[in-house]
């Protein structure tokens, strides 16, 4: 009985220890199927970040159109190079860990790059990590504040008159542009690069006066009170008025050097009862 329990055992031993095998076989196929993953994205990952970085954060030769948004939508002024940089550090060491980790699967005996490379890489990520946030505050705090500008005229339109509106749009800004977003597009003519937007509010109250009026309300942000009215200033917004017709521009331009900052124009009609 002893002899035959000792046999069954090492049958069953030798029975297990085959299929441990097979699936460590297993295992080991899809570990280096999946270190071969990793260092393909990792290389890849890096290099667009390599060229990424000297294409568009160190040189400005190709107007490139994510640069062309990134100034105008960059009210904080962070310069491209340090923003690229910090975006190349926080998103290229872990996936150069990653290139790592994958050659350490499919290489056994591939020698460690060292503690003191390591901490030097987890010391610059950390450091890219707290400047893009440090660059998210200073920007969020650029829309902390919103100012406006009013520009009040009397309309010649009394009782019993009919007003016509009319709306032109920004058909002569259609090719002239770089960036097309939502409501806003970053173009250059003679007067250089201006941001226009179709961000534009069209309000009729009624009122107990004799005469019509409008008002041209601007708005913007900024960082303070100051900051944000002064960009509310330098919105331009024009308008017609002649033989009862009103005409309205369908947009209002900025410098682009008073970035995007959520400027939009309110045209507020008053028009007398009747």
């Amino acid at each position: 009985f002893d002899k035959q329990s000792h046999n069954l055992k090492n049958k069953s031993r030798n029975f297990f220890e085959t299929i441990g095998d097979i699936v460590m076989f297993f295992l080991k196929i899809f570990a280096k199927f999946y270190g071969i993953i990793m260092i393909i994205v990792g290389v890849s990952t890096l290099i667009a970040l390599l060229v990424g970085f000297f294409t568009v954060g160190i040189t400005d030769i190709i107007n490139f159109p994510g640069v062309n948004f990134f100034e105008i939508t960059n009210a904080a002024n962070i310069p491209v190079w340090l923003m690229s940089l910090l975006l190349f550090l926080a998103i290229g060491i872990p996936f150069f860990f990653l290139f790592y980790l994958g050659l350490k699967i499919l290489v056994n005996n591939l020698k460690s790059i060292g503690n003191p490379a390591k901490f030097t890489l987890l010391g610059l990520w950390i450091i890219s990590i707290l400047g893009l946030i440090t660059v998210g505050v200073k920007q969020v705090s650029e829309y902390a504040f919103d100012a406006e500008t009013v520009l009040q005229k009397e309309l010649n339109i009394t009782a019993n008159d009919t007003l016509r509106i009319t709306v032109n749009g920004y058909e002569r800004y259609k090719n002239a542009y770089y960036i097309n977003h939502n409501n806003f597009k970053l173009i250059e003519d003679d007067e250089g690069r201006k941001i226009v937007s179709n961000d534009i509010k069209l309000i009729v109250y009624s009122t107990t006066d004799s005469v019509a009026k409008i008002s041209i309300v601007k708005e913007a942000r900024g960082s303070s009170y100051s900051a944000a009215k002064e960009r509310a200033e330098n919105i331009d917004y024009n308008y017609g008025f002649s033989d009862n017709e009103l005409q309205l521009e369908a947009f209002h331009t900025t410098g682009s050097r008073n970035k995007f900052t959520e400027q939009e124009v309110r045209v507020i009609i008053y028009m007398p009862e009747g």
